[in-house]
């Protein structure tokens, strides 16, 4: 199978908080993946940050939420969020 994503050694920070530390990920093509943990744990901080960086370099980043809200949708309320 076809690799479509691959992630290594992923952080995030905010300020002195790290909310994703060394996440790595790899996920194939008709792979379906779940991120469980706490709330709090990082699982939307690692999904925005993968979805901000693809978006950044132009490569095609596909991710409909629950409520049905496709990548694009996610990251202008994200720039909105931000202003």
């Amino acid at each position: 199978m076809t690799r479509v994503l691959e992630v290594s050694d992923v952080h995030k920070n905010f300020g002195g908080v790290r909310a994703v530390q060394g996440v790595s990920l790899k996920v194939r093509e008709g792979q379906v993946v779940g991120l469980i943990g706490p709330n709090g744990s990082g699982k939307s901080t690692l999904l925005l940050k993968l979805m901000a960086e693809y978006h950044q370099v132009g490569i095609p980043f596909l991710f409909v939420d629950l409520h049905g809200h496709a990548t694009d949708e996610l990251l202008a309320l994200i720039a909105r969020r931000r202003a």
